[in-house]
């Protein structure tokens, strides 16, 4: 196991999420757009970055890659829990928190997958 590879894969992940969160807050300041908007934003960001960045750090290993991406997912959830957790100070999993990690996790494997099988 290449564990270089799974922290590059979500440190990168967490990168360009920043990026992206940044990108659309500064859209959001300077529009109108409804703020029911921010949670399917969110999930589709979380998809795009993690999908992006395991994908382009698996394909580094050329075998299993379902297996890191879903490692790099599911370190990705977790990651995001705990932020969550420091900064609301409570623990409440809400339908939105499921799919959040069901997300990461289908979207690391996803771009694990996809790495190790096209070349």
């Amino acid at each position: 196991m290449n564990f270089k590879v799974i922290l590059k894969g979500v440190f990168g992940s967490y990168l360009m999420l920043f990026g992206f969160i940044a990108l659309f807050a500064f859209i959001l300041a300077n529009s109108n757009i409804n703020d029911s908007l921010i949670k399917p934003v969110m999930i589709g960001i979380t998809f795009l970055t993690l999908s992006i960045n395991t994908f382009v750090n698996v394909r580094k290993v050329d075998t299993k890659g379902y297996i890191y991406g879903l490692i790099i997912g599911i370190i990705y959830a977790a990651v995001l829990f705990i932020i969550s957790l420091i900064l609301n100070k409570n623990i409440e999993l809400s339908m939105y928190s499921y799919i959040q990690i069901l997300v990461s996790i289908v979207a690391g494997m996803l771009g694990g997958i996809l790495s190790v099988n096209i070349k």
